[in-house]
């Protein structure tokens, strides 16, 4: 699968490589993981990761690396976890000559000079172990690059317990764990929280609002502000309402600092079912059960509470 991305990473000498813009664990695990691979493989080379820092990268994930744009216009770029150009953490990689995708959400948009998309794998860094897997065949598979590639699987299905976590997301992470990989270390890192981000997350249970089988919340700036909570990790928090009997859709709704062009940032997710159609009509897109969306403009905000509920009736 892989053969035409290596004989690529052999040509160059400087390598760039993307996650999507508000990255995750899948983002950043397969992003820090393929670099931990090139670099152990290739130490001549110049890989960077190139982005802003979030909050991910002070508990568990190195800094993203500065990079000039005459550095970028020398390099392969590689964007991994994302689904659309717009979404490209660092619009520079488009000054690159030559770019690979790597992704496993629906291949709407596909991009690049080589696009590999297996939309049923249940993480990006499923992906990226097994492109690890065919440059690691006669070596041992470098052990922080298992570390940040089981990061990433575990995040994105949610300690493999989502729709989307399969036999392949399971095998993967048994074969990243012979490596030296802590699950207990790496679940408690990733999930352990501040006493401020508990009370907001309390807070948001206070507000959350509850239709028959839907649940949404909307966020103001003012709130996360109150507690110290950056915009990045406010809009994160979607996943605490998972589980709730009854509830087959559950949306976050956080209004943005000011940071970006949009009013809100949506978080959507469901039980079964699919709702990135409704993502997609609203400046967004995703998989089938986890979504991601941005409302432009407060009368927007009805629209798609509608159109969700319609989903859920």
């Amino acid at each position: 699968m892989f053969d035409d991305v290596l004989k690529r990473i052999e040509e160059w000498d400087t390598i760039t490589i993307y996650p999507h813009s508000s990255p995750d664990g899948d983002a950043l695990g397969s992003c820090f993981g393929l670099k931990e691979l090139l670099v152990n493989k290739y130490p001549n080379k110049k890989i960077y990761v190139v982005g802003t820092d979030c909050s991910l990268n002070q508990v568990f994930f190195p800094s993203f690396d500065v990079v000039s744009d005459e550095e970028i216009k020398q390099s392969l770029a590689i964007s991994l976890d994302t689904a659309n150009t717009a979404r490209v953490y660092d619009q520079r990689y488009t000054l690159a000559p030559y770019l690979i995708k790597i992704d496993h959400h629906p291949n709407l948009e596909p991009f690049g000079d080589i696009c590999i998309v297996e939309d049923q794998m249940g993480a990006t860094c499923e992906l990226v172990t097994m492109l690890g897997q065919e440059l690691y065949q006669e070596e041992p598979f470098p052990a922080l690059a298992a570390r940040y590639l089981y990061a990433g699987i575990m995040t994105d299905t949610m300690g493999f317990t989502t729709s989307s976590t399969n036999a392949h997301s399971l095998q993967m992470a048994a074969y990243l764990s012979q490596f030296g990989v802590d699950h207990n270390e790496i679940s408690y890192l990733l999930t352990a929280k501040e006493v401020p981000m508990f009370r907001f997350i309390s807070k948001l249970r206070e507000i959350a609002v509850f239709e028959e089988g839907f649940l949404y919340i909307v966020v103001p700036a003012s709130l996360y502000q109150e507690y110290g909570i950056s915009y990045a990790d406010a809009r994160n928090q979607v996943s605490n309402f998972a589980g709730i009997k009854g509830i087959k859709v559950w949306c976050l709704f956080t209004e943005s600092d000011g940071s970006d062009n949009v009013r809100y940032s949506c978080s959507l997710r469901s039980r079964g079912i699919i709702i990135n159609d409704v993502a997609r009509d609203f400046h967004g897109g995703g998989h089938d059960v986890a979504a991601g969306a941005k409302i432009l403009s407060d009368e927007e905000l009805p629209a798609i509470l509608e159109a969700l509920r319609k989903k859920v009736r």
